[in-house]
């Protein structure tokens, strides 16, 4: 399947990439992967849904990366628990800010492969809308929007495991 190019906005981050990073290093290694240790964060307009099963790697079930390209340089998208939808973290084996040449900040482009995208239901872009559309750089802002934010998820999990096991 070829790849869906997205543009987005590049934001400082919170940290989260780099620590995952540090924490798997080994890991990585084992599996031929050298990361700088840093993720580029990349805002988007709109959600990405990526379908975790599709992953090229995944670490504890939690962590996934997905291969990609920003601005035509090779990478990869990390996932990881409550990390919004329109939110990529970027890792690389560079620091990508300094290695890749950027008109602006606003025009970042990302290249997917599209055999890793589930297909949007209405459910999920009901949700993204409610809670983050016009609001995509809340999650770099603070944690009580992002806390507030995962307590639902969380919430919405628990109803759905209890539904299935009513079934």
């Amino acid at each position: 399947m070829s790849e869906i190019i997205y543009t987005g906005s590049i934001v400082q981050g919170r940290g989260i990439g780099k620590s995952v990073i540090e924490k798997y290093q080994s890991r990585f290694e084992k599996e031929g992967l050298e990361f700088y240790p840093g993720t580029l964060n990349i805002i988007l307009k709109h959600p990405v849904y990526l379908d975790l099963k599709q992953a090229d790697f995944s670490f504890d079930d939690t962590w996934y990366l997905f291969q990609a390209k920003v601005n035509n340089y090779p990478c990869y998208l990390l996932r990881f628990p409550k990390c919004p939808d329109h939110i990529l973290e970027v890792v690389a084996d560079t620091r990508l800010k300094s290695r890749i040449e950027f008109e602006n900040e606003h025009g970042v482009k990302v290249d997917i492969s599209g055999n890793y995208f589930l297909k949007a239901t209405l459910k999920p872009n009901i949700f993204w809308r409610l809670f983050w559309w016009k609001r995509e750089s809340w999650f770099y802002k603070g944690n009580r929007y992002q806390f507030l934010v995962g307590k639902l998820l969380d919430f919405n999990k628990k109803v759905k495991n209890l539904l299935m096991n009513k079934s």
